[in-house]
């Protein structure tokens, strides 16, 4: 029986604390003023809605254009990283052919060399046959001089 008096206390504190809020509600409401919209005068006034209907088709309109915009752009972007592809892929076909007619030009160089060093050997000798000749001619020459 003792727990009575604490669940009317209980209750009343309650009732006291949604009294409360509603008195504080208004004063909160009279300093700041809330502007609630008339739901009423929405519901019946549709030309504002039309205005929107048709601000929202223009912007509708107009991220489309950019979409499209946009993929051009991309498109054209992914064009040129291709081209820029295909030109490495061709820089390093040129680069390894002038690699090989590097080597092939430095092998022709000393082949040419070498070449070079035989044909002086040759001339070498022939210069001496020449000599040899020579002499051998003028030694004929005298003993059918004799």
């Amino acid at each position: 029986m003792k727990n009575v008096p604490w669940v009317g206390l209980i209750i009343i504190a309650v009732i006291v604390s949604f009294i409360g809020g509603y008195y504080a509600s208004k004063i909160i409401d009279f300093i700041i003023p809330v502007d609630e919209p008339d739901i009423v005068g929405v519901a019946s006034d549709t030309s504002g809605m039309d205005g929107i209907t048709a601000g929202l088709s223009n912007s509708l309109d107009v991220a489309e254009g950019r979409i499209v915009e946009l993929e051009r752009i991309d498109r054209e972007r992914q064009r040129a990283y291709s081209d820029l592809e295909q030109r490495l892929v061709d820089s390093e076909n040129n680069s390894r052919r002038l690699r090989q007619n590097n080597i092939q030009l430095e092998q022709q160089l000393i082949r040419s060399r070498n070449s070079g060093a035989e044909l002086e050997r040759i001339l070498g000798r022939l210069a001496e046959g020449d000599e040899r000749t020579i002499e051998g001619f003028e030694r004929f020459e005298l003993a059918q001089q004799k």
